[in-house]
Order: structure tokens, then C-alpha cells, then sequence
């Protein structure tokens, strides 16, 4: 089941999510966090397969995050999530190590499906963690 760690500054954007993935049987939320630096302290012991990250937040913003997010946390994935001109963030988020970009506002109940199409660790047929990751380095290698 694959797991995701929210990190949003808008409490009532965290919850909407929260519930959108309530309903997800195949998604697990393993933690979440309301600015940047939380999302640091907490992302390691939450061992997420994917970060659901917003750019706009206080103390480190999402741009930020992301280098040292990946530094902390080196399999985790993460999703940008962020009502920030596309054309612009997009190009910055990926050559910061993010695997998507979702532009806010969207329909938050497609947002599952929008994950499953742009991370490949959000398969429905997945297995455990260290089996896919063995799996995905076979087929690389």
C-alpha cells in the first residue's frame, strides 16, 4: 500500500485531502505536516513512498524542501501541489527532484487518479515497499 505524507500550510486543504484519500483502499496517509520545515522533522519517521508538497508555506517554502526532502528522505516521491503559475513552477520543481507537478485549484476527487497517472510507485497491484523497490532495480538494471 503505498503511503503519503501531506505538506500543506492550509489546515482545511489538509483535510479536504485527507478525506479524498480516506476513501483510496490502495493509499495509506503515514503523516502530515503544516510548512516546510515540519515536513523535514517529520518526513523520516513517517518513511512515505510519496510527499504531497505545496510551494507556498512558511518557514521553508516548497523549493526549499524539496533538495532536502530528498537528502532525508531519498525514496520518497514527491508530488508538487500548488496553484503557482505551471509553466514556471513545473520546470523548477522537476529540476529539483520532483516527479509532478498538480496545479491547485483542481477537482480534489480526481486527484488519486492524477497521482497514478504521474508516480509510478502508486500502482494499484503494488506490493510491499523493499518488494517493489527490488523489483523496479531488476528492470532498471
Amino acid at each position: 500500500m503505498p503511503r503519503l505524507f501531506l505538506c500543506d500550510d492550509a489546515p482545511g486543504y489538509r483535510r479536504l485531502l485527507r478525506e479524498v484519500f480516506r476513501d483510496e483502499e490502495d493509499l495509506e496517509i503515514v503523516g502530515e505536516a503544516c510548512d516546510g520545515l515540519e515536513c523535514l522533522r517529520a518526513v523520516t519517521a513517517a518513511a512515505p513512498d510519496v510527499v504531497l508538497l505545496d510551494l507556498n508555506m512558511p518557514r521553508l517554502n516548497g523549493r526549499e524542501v524539496i533538495p532536502r526532502l530528498l537528502a532525508a528522505a531519498p525514496e520518497a516521491q514527491v508530488v508538487v501541489i500548488s496553484s503557482e503559475h505551471p509553466e514556471v513552477a513545473e520546470h523548477d520543481v522537476l529540476a529539483l527532484g520532483a516527479v509532478a507537478f498538480i496545479q491547485k485549484p483542481m477537482n480534489a476527487f480526481s486527484l488519486a487518479g492524477l497521482m497514478r497517472e504521474k508516480v509510478g510507485t502508486l500502482d494499484r497491484r503494488r506490493g510491499p515497499r523493499g518488494v517493489v523497490r527490488a523489483q523496479r532495480s531488476v528492470a532498471s538494471g
